[in-house]
């Protein structure tokens, strides 16, 4: 998808609805945009769960 469609409100409703329910099951978000070309977005949420203690690392920060 680029230009007017990621515009598209529906689609972008779409996209943040699908990045917050994958959030709030610990799930991660990477979603990437063509800006102009040669510029491209890339955008990434990692979820952390501090007092998940069946992750290999410990989460960063407080």
């Amino acid at each position: 998808m680029c230009g007017d469609a990621q515009r598209d409100v529906r689609w972008l409703s779409g996209v943040a609805a699908s990045a917050e329910a994958r959030l709030g099951w610990g799930g991660d978000v990477s979603l990437g945009y063509y800006l102009e070309r040669p510029a491209f977005l890339s955008l990434a949420l990692v979820s952390c769960f501090p007092d998940d203690e069946s992750q290999p690392l410990p989460c960063p920060g407080p």
